[in-house]
């Protein structure tokens, strides 16, 4: 919640193993709108998608880390023809 409220995300993924189980998500989408309406009542926090699965599912961590990884390289390389090296 914490991060929720402070950094005014679009969405939060909620990812992992244990995440898979049936039925977490939904509870913990109840549990954080308990939670949230002792603050305030914000329609995009309490959407049912604002917190939710990852699309790409068990390939999520993995496709994030190789763009990262592309992202990187591209930045270095970059960095390299700027300063001539």
């Amino acid at each position: 919640m914490n991060i929720a409220l402070t950094l005014s995300p679009r969405k939060i993924l909620l990812g992992g193993g244990v995440m898979a189980a049936p039925g977490l998500i939904e509870r913990t989408r109840a549990h954080f709108a308990d939670r949230l309406k002792a603050y305030l009542q914000a329609p995009a926090i309490l959407a049912p998608n604002f917190l939710c699965a990852p699309g790409l599912g068990d390939k999520a961590g993995f496709s994030a880390g190789s763009r990262w990884l592309w992202m990187l390289r591209a930045t270095n390389l970059t960095e390299r023809r700027e300063s001539g090296r």
